[in-house]
């Protein structure tokens, strides 16, 4: 493959999941999970992306379990894929419904997954990964101006660097009309990622992931 400019890609193979819904209890994802990070182990990728909903009430137990089938598949941390994890509104469950504050949500969901920023911007063999979350713990999430202006200025740091190659963001929530159930009528009269696409719309190289 070749970009817009006639120059070759490095190889890059990447992998995406999204709403993995570990619970406390015992669930599909034990083993729907580590047998996709195996798929992702034989296919050599380097990057794997996680679009929300790690976790389905935000317990430290369901992270727990993620944890495990990530070490149990990739235990070699120098040789294991980057990870780029966002928060889904799952993360926010406890949130949602009272039992803790929003900050109290995050704060946890960083320590878990060692995040020391927020927002990620990662560069893996010449390609920018960008990861964005919720400013709130609404369903169908809140980005604000602080959001888009961080997220501004990481796409004009990966096109200065190359203007040619694709950059990989993503957000737990969908672009409204782009896949199936982003048309609900939920996600119209949030319209919770108007401002993402004001950004990234004058990005052609864009690739967005979401999941919900």
């Amino acid at each position: 493959l070749v970009n817009a400019a006639g120059e070759e890609y490095p190889d890059m193979k990447i992998g995406v999941m999204s709403d993995l819904h570990f619970q406390v209890a015992q669930g599909t994802a034990e083993t729907t999970v580590p047998a996709m990070l195996e798929q992702f182990k034989a296919d050599n990728v380097s990057v794997v992306m996680i679009t929300g909903d790690i976790g389905y009430a935000c317990e430290e137990a369901e992270y727990e379990k993620f944890w495990t089938a990530w070490n149990t598949v990739f235990p070699d941390e120098e040789t294991a894929p980057e990870l780029l994890v966002v928060s889904g509104n799952h993360e926010f469950d406890r949130a949602v419904f009272k039992k803790e504050t929003y900050e109290e949500a995050i704060e946890r969901y960083m320590r878990i997954f060692k995040l020391d920023e927020l927002n990620q911007h990662k560069v893996v063999n010449g390609y920018h990964f960008i990861g964005i979350n919720s400013e709130n713990e609404s369903t169908h999430g809140l980005y604000t101006e602080a959001t888009t202006t961080w997220l501004k200025q990481q796409l004009d740091a990966a096109v200065a660097e190359n203007p040619n190659n694709p950059i990989f963001v993503t957000a737990h929530q969908t672009m409204p009309n782009t896949t199936y159930g982003s048309e609900w009528d939920s996600f119209q009269k949030s319209n919770s990622t108007a401002p993402l696409y004001e950004v990234l719309k004058d990005y052609p190289q864009v690739v967005y992931f979401a999941g919900h």
